[in-house]
């Protein structure tokens, strides 16, 4: 049996990853080339209804900005 993380919790989950490999030699070519001496950003995507919206709430944007991700915004 598999089970997927909540929806915050991937959110956070991509804040995190995305932190830790934000830097100047980055594995991640796309990186690499895009870096930029700041924060991170990050965005989301989604419908507006209650999947969608799960993404979006305090928790999650509290979350990012505590590991140093600028939220762009939903």
């Amino acid at each position: 049996m598999t089970t997927n993380s909540c929806y915050e919790g991937q959110f956070g989950g991509t804040a995190k990853w995305i932190k830790e490999n934000w830097k100047a030699d980055s594995k991640v070519e796309y990186i690499r080339r895009k870096y930029e001496s700041r924060n991170p950003r990050l965005a989301i995507l989604g419908w507006d209804n209650a999947f969608g919206r799960a993404l979006d709430q305090k928790e999650p944007r509290d979350y990012v900005k505590k590991v140093g991700v600028d939220f762009v915004g939903a």
